[in-house]
């Protein structure tokens, strides 16, 4: 039951920080740009992390 609640909390709390990505457009005079190239870097640092993994599995 706790774990029900948890997440029907944690999914809730999320959803109301979503933006559309024509915000991140909208924004061009704020330090959104950052966040998005923050965000883009963690995503290539983690797919390569993937990908370094995998290989080191497979030796």
């Amino acid at each position: 039951m706790t774990r029900f609640a948890l997440t029907a909390v944690f999914m809730t709390a999320s959803t109301a920080a979503m933006a559309h990505p024509g915000h991140v457009e909208a924004a061009s005079g704020h330090d959104h740009y950052a966040a998005v190239v923050a965000i883009a870097v963690a995503a290539v640092v983690s797919i390569c992390s993937i990908v370094k993994a995998r290989k080191t599995a497979a030796v």
